[in-house]
């Protein structure tokens, strides 16, 4: 007899490209060869005892003949191994610089295809969106899912860095009511020009000069 049994630690059913596989074998016998077949239609270079299924999956069978006597004989039920389709690896798209200021946010995503779930993970919570607003630092990457529940994860992470807001600077002045042809000073108190620069602002008007600790 030829009996088809599936190896410990093998699935019936698995993703494609996921590290799973289904390994199928046949007692092995002297004086014998071997054909494995998928839908009664032989597999080519397939003809050892056992066969390892990564890629594609269908209805298998072998055909077991006897070298020396030339009579075959071909395993009656085949053995059906599933391998689902997983999805392509999503690419994220960055919309802006990922270097931005504290109360800020980088758009990223992924085009979105219809029957598929998306994980993202990196920094904040995570989002079942395409889209992902990122506010915090962190390396972001996303995780899509298909009906199958077979995964894939993008090839590439996106690194987002928050940079922290100054404190908002104490600025001396003298009295704000004065007479016609006076000034008046605003000066900023203890200037950092290490770490920081300035621009002073009357209304909405930035004077491109205006860039130092007094006005």
């Amino acid at each position: 007899d030829a009996n088809i049994f599936i190896t410990s630690g093998s699935k019936f059913s698995f993703c494609k490209n996921s590290g799973d596989s289904a390994q199928l074998e046949l007692n092995q016998q002297p004086n014998c060869t071997y054909q494995w077949l998928i839908e009664d239609a032989p597999i080519s270079h397939m003809n050892q005892n056992y066969l390892l299924i990564k890629e594609n999956g269908g209805n298998f069978k072998a055909t077991v003949t006897d070298t020396l006597g030339g009579c075959s004989i071909k395993t009656a039920s085949p053995v059906e191994i599933i391998v689902n389709d997983s999805p392509d690896k999503p690419t994220i798209i960055e919309h802006s610089k990922t270097t931005i200021c504290e109360g800020d946010t980088v758009k990223l995503s992924v085009t979105p295809v219809d029957g598929l779930s998306y994980l993202w993970s990196g920094g904040g919570n995570p989002a079942a969106s395409n889209v992902y607003n990122a506010t915090t630092t962190g390396t972001y990457s996303v995780t899509v899912k298909n009906g199958f529940g077979c995964s894939a994860t993008a090839t590439k992470t996106s690194l987002v860095t928050v940079n922290s807001k100054p404190d908002v600077p104490s600025v001396n002045y003298g009295d704000t009511i004065f007479c016609k042809g006076n000034a008046i000073t605003f000066t900023v108190s203890k200037p950092d020009f290490t770490n920081f620069s300035y621009q002073w602002i009357k209304g909405s008007y930035e004077n491109p000069d205006d860039t130092t600790y007094q006005y």
